[in-house]
């Protein structure tokens, strides 16, 4: 995954798809359904769900 050669990542924007994830673990969704809508892989929603849960 990653972005194509030359393009920067949008760290602000990751941060705010990281907190919306956050929010939405309480609600008993799983990866996949967390996931889709933020445009972010299941490897990365569970990443963030060890770090903050």
């Amino acid at each position: 995954m990653g972005n194509p050669r030359g393009v920067k990542r949008d760290f602000v924007a990751l941060e705010k798809r990281r907190f919306q994830a956050v929010k939405l673990f309480g609600k008993g969704l799983n990866s996949s359904e967390i996931g889709r809508p933020l445009k972010v892989s299941n490897q990365t929603v569970s990443r963030w769900r060890k770090e903050h849960c």
